[in-house]
């Protein structure tokens, strides 16, 4: 692992403690109520806030992520996994129904989320769905075409994980336009 790469990977531990710590700020806020002074909890804030950003500018120089690497490789699902030594998915109706439900409900609300304003939880969506005992979802936004929404989330490394688990063997992926009609709200299941 080059210098840059192991920088790059530092700096990710201390953001994901660091934003640790600002959640268990938030929490000890809450739980204490607005009864604390204002001069007890701006100064705080604010230097969590100025850290966080520090931290945020200095990972954006680390192509790829946390992992400081940048992925260059097959930009298709099935390159993906045939490259990672993984059998093909096969593409599912059901989960492609899934995948569809959830790219056109982020496009209606004009928002990124797992959650759904009217089908709820992805846990939820998927409680009607035969899975096999397990299944994930990767969402994505942007004018973006296949080869560069697969080269994001192999940079990502929760949605990489989903891609090369070697437990699922069916996919559904889908994509509805945002209401600029340039960007488009992705949706990739995948299941057992």
């Amino acid at each position: 692992m080059t210098l840059r790469a192991r920088s790059c990977k530092r700096l990710a531990q201390i953001q994901h403690s660091h934003l640790a710590a600002v959640d268990q700020q938030i929490a000890m806020f809450s739980s204490q109520g607005r009864q604390m002074a204002q001069n007890q909890i701006f100064p705080a804030s604010l230097a969590n806030a100025l850290a966080g950003l520090a931290l945020t500018a200095a990972l954006a120089g680390c192509a790829g992520g946390p992992a400081g690497e940048s992925y260059s490789g097959p930009t298709s699902l099935p390159e993906i996994r045939a490259q990672n030594g993984l059998s093909p998915l096969s593409s599912d109706a059901e989960l492609t129904k899934a995948a569809a439900y959830q790219a056109a409900s982020m496009a209606k609300s004009g928002a990124m989320n797992h959650t759904t304003r009217a089908g709820g939880s992805f846990g939820k969506r998927m409680a009607g769905v035969e899975t096999g005992g397990g299944a994930a979802e990767n969402i994505a936004y942007g004018a973006l075409g296949t080869d560069e929404l697969f080269r994001r989330w192999m940079n990502s490394p929760p949605h990489r994980r989903n891609i090369l688990n070697a437990t699922y063997t069916r996919y559904g992926l889908a994509s509805a336009p945002a209401a600029d009609g340039k960007r488009r709200y992705w949706a990739l299941v995948l299941a057992r």
